[in-house]
């Protein structure tokens, strides 16, 4: 369903609510896209490691959570928490799919993660023990969502996931690097004009 835009600007978080009809949708398109890898036989291509038809429970399961933490922190565009891990990991441990092959529970568990508010929204948190009210530095994962999404309007690349990944990102130096290597970015002139075609109707 089309965004709700009651005014100029479509990104209204008052006007944004998710109602069942979205995520019923939001639902479709993870099975689509997961659907779409198996076909093209690319699901394999996300994990490093891939247990043959003789693998044990345990390697099958050491190789999923590996599998989660890999794609998770891509998808979540930070590393996984152990709560996360666990979460998303069960799947491969569930005796009651010991049938399944490691193909189908990291299909299983990619829909999921596709499905997820970690993947569909921006948790820009600088700690879990936030009070309200009070205001806190961002860490690097979260400026790099934030200024990727500002200039691209989309998740960062690998170059800004390394830097945030190594700290490096939170020197002012190193941030107005990449943020002017972003700027020089065919992506951030689209993003600068729909900003202008919102505001000024042009």
């Amino acid at each position: 369903p089309a965004d709700n835009r009651p005014h100029e600007f479509d990104n209204d978080a008052d006007a944004l609510v998710v109602n069942t009809n979205l995520v019923e949708r939001y639902l479709d398109v993870a099975k689509a896209l997961v659907e779409a890898l198996e076909q093209q036989d690319r699901l394999a291509e996300l994990a490093d490691c891939a247990p043959g038809d003789g693998a044990t429970r345990e390697e099958i399961a050491a190789c999923g959570e590996a599998f989660v933490r890999q794609e998770g922190a891509r998808l979540f565009r930070r590393p996984l928490t152990d709560g996360q891990v666990e979460k998303y990991s069960r799947l491969f441990r569930d005796e009651d799919l010991s049938e399944a092959s490691f193909a189908q529970l990291q299909g299983f568990t990619l829909r999921l993660m596709l499905a997820a508010p970690e993947f569909l929204y921006r948790f820009e948190r600088g700690a879990e023990d936030i009070n309200p009210g009070e205001s806190v530095a961002l860490d690097a994962y979260a400026l790099a969502s934030r200024l990727s999404y500002f200039i691209w309007g989309t998740m960062p690349d690998e170059e800004l996931m390394s830097a945030a990944a190594d700290g490096s990102l939170l020197e002012p130096t190193v941030l107005r690097a990449q943020a002017e290597r972003m700027l020089a970015d065919e992506r951030a002139k689209e993003v600068f004009l729909h900003f202008h075609e919102q505001w000024l109707d042009l």
